[in-house]
């Protein structure tokens, strides 16, 4: 799978929240939001092929990163 043609993340910037959506199966597979200190954010197994998430003041202003895991648990995908 080609993670930057795949996934769609948006609005970008991001004030309030955001949409990704998947455009293939990903189911099982783990989510990660990271800021530019490696500190998780927001974190969920994927179980659907879009989501919304309401990303409040207290995660900060930044730099976030969307870290795509496979059922394997390796790192198949980083996106800004």
């Amino acid at each position: 799978m080609n993670f930057n043609q795949n996934i769609n993340i948006f609005p970008n910037p991001a004030k309030n929240h955001i949409f990704i959506n998947f455009e293939n199966n990903c189911n099982g597979y783990q989510m990660k939001i990271i800021n530019t200190l490696n500190q998780i954010v927001y974190q969920n197994t994927i179980s659907q092929t879009h989501y919304f998430i309401y990303w409040n003041t207290s995660s900060g202003k930044g730099v976030y990163f969307v870290q795509l895991y496979n059922v394997k648990g390796n790192l198949i995908g980083l996106k800004k």
